[in-house]
């Protein structure tokens, strides 16, 4: 076991006096390489932001241009027990996450299911 500990790590001498030998002479390759990585990597983190970004703007702009009956969203919800207000308050804001960045005004209509009424004079 000692040995071989021994070969590893003469080996990793070796490599490790290869590389040192053999630096000083590919400097010039490696800084060109580095600055072609971050040359590179400048330009696509651009792309991604400016691509992320043009297609926001798009879509506040198209929105913003267009008509009323084309902007309209229709939901429903079914509320089933429970406190109907925080059912309201949860539609509310998760119509508005999935509507953003556009400006919402939320209309809300609610029903109830239709109960029977006693007949006259009836206990």
């Amino acid at each position: 076991m000692r040995a071989s500990l021994r070969r590893g790590r003469a080996a990793l001498h070796d490599a490790v006096a290869a590389v040192a030998r053999r630096a000083p002479g590919q400097r010039a390759l490696l800084a060109a390489v580095l600055v072609l990585l971050v040359a590179g990597s400048t330009a696509l983190g651009l792309g991604a932001w400016l691509a992320t970004t043009a297609q926001e703007r798009a879509l506040v702009a198209g929105l913003a241009s267009a008509d009323a009956a084309d902007r309209t969203v229709r939901a429903t919800a079914s509320l089933v027990g429970g406190d109907a207000s925080a059912g309201v308050g949860r539609a509310r804001a998760a119509l508005a996450d999935a509507l953003a960045p556009a400006p919402v005004a939320l209309v809300l209509r609610l029903t109830g299911p239709l109960r029977a009424l006693p007949a006259a004079g009836a206990p």
